[in-house]
């Protein structure tokens, strides 16, 4: 750990050295991971009407979150395990209030909340139904690409501190560019990504197959590997479907959640040396094309000093040459007067001579 801090303290001095702001998200995000202790938070993605909200009511239970029509989530929100039901409003300005679970959505939904005019940071709620994931923490984000770029702006500011990524595509139309960026910007932050399929009931048997068949192509082509994909429905009737998500990722992630935080932690310490060196090797570079422009400069200054010795040389001689010429036109111009004025000088003197 102590090693960790260190690498953590020296990118942060280059990133106030350097002034890398864009930096700051991500270490924040090691240090929040590396003092997290047992909990992994499994942040829930996808675009707005995805089946988020819907997904995490359905682990816990009953609707906690609010769910509808329109786009609803406001606010980034966290389940987790607690022995009575609670939740917490914390504010931007750093204070907290207790709720209800019943109330979080005055302060969660875009309708009670709209463009998150009430300065909430987050939304805490714990819940005894989530005793068997202990110690899984399960954030509800905005959804992506709704008429709320607020939404937006907030999930993808939160992207940073995610531990798990669960993504979810509707399976009636999976895969969109919007879905694939998502998944290429969360590779940055986490090793642990899920695509989930949400509302498997829309399709039949072999719909699901073709589907599934599709959405591993595409993401075979895109990235060359394997990604856990589940489907998933709130419908009664799909419980299998739902026990094998259980069983295969959440609670074997809970189970290794020690294994699994050490390793997300080391993906997100990699990443951001990565990108601390990137930073680097652009200020390097930039350095050195300064240094080769200014060598440059030198060398033309140089050679601009060198012609106009030489300028001023011929200029000299010019001069010289212009002084001869015009010395010469003055003589010749003087030459036909000559005579006449030496007659005349000679018969001044003769006159003065004879008195």
């Amino acid at each position: 750990m102590v090693r960790v801090d260190g690498i953590l303290e020296r990118v942060l001095g280059l990133a106030n050295e350097l002034k890398l702001a864009n930096l700051q998200p991500q270490i924040v995000a090691c240090r929040n991971q590396l003092q997290a202790g047992d909990g992994i938070d499994v942040a829930v993605f996808g675009r707005f009407k995805a089946g988020k909200s819907s997904f995490l009511n359905s682990l816990a239970g009953r609707t906690v979150l609010p769910i509808g029509v329109v786009p609803l989530t406001a606010v980034v929100t966290r389940l987790r395990y607690g022995p009575a039901e609670k939740a917490e409003v914390r504010f931007m300005d750093e204070t907290a209030k207790a709720v209800s679970p019943e109330e979080i959505g005055l302060y969660v939904s875009q309708d009670s909340n709209p463009g998150n005019e009430k300065q909430v940071a987050s939304v805490e709620v714990e819940l005894p139904a989530l005793q068997a994931l202990e110690p899984l923490q399960f954030v509800d984000t905005p959804g992506l690409g709704s008429a709320f770029t607020h939404n937006t702006q907030a999930t993808l500011q939160w992207l940073p501190n995610v531990g798990a990524a669960l993504v979810a595509a509707s399976c009636d139309a999976p895969l969109s560019e919007r879905d694939l960026a998502l998944l290429e910007e969360l590779r940055s932050h986490t090793p642990k990504i899920v695509l989930l399929l949400t509302k498997a009931d829309l399709l039949t048997e072999v719909q699901r197959a073709e589907v599934m068949a599709f959405v591993r192509r595409e993401l075979r082509r895109k990235w060359d590997g394997e990604l856990p994909v589940f489907f998933y429905s709130v419908r009664p009737g799909f419980e299998g479907l739902n026990e094998k998500l259980m069983r295969e990722l959440l609670l074997p992630l809970a189970g290794h959640h020690a294994e699994a935080g050490e390793e997300i932690l080391r993906h997100k310490l990699q990443s951001l040396a990565d990108r601390t060196l990137d930073y680097l090797r652009v200020g390097l570079a930039a350095a050195l094309q300064a240094d080769s422009s200014r060598q440059m400069l030198k060398e033309r200054l140089e050679a601009e000093r060198r012609d106009f010795d030489l300028l001023r040389e011929e200029l000299s001689v010019l001069a010289r040459q212009w002084s001869v010429v015009a010395l010469e036109t003055s003589l010749a111009r003087l030459h036909p007067s000559q005579a006449a004025l030496q007659e005349r000088a000679a018969a001044e003197l003769k006159q003065r001579f004879s008195e």
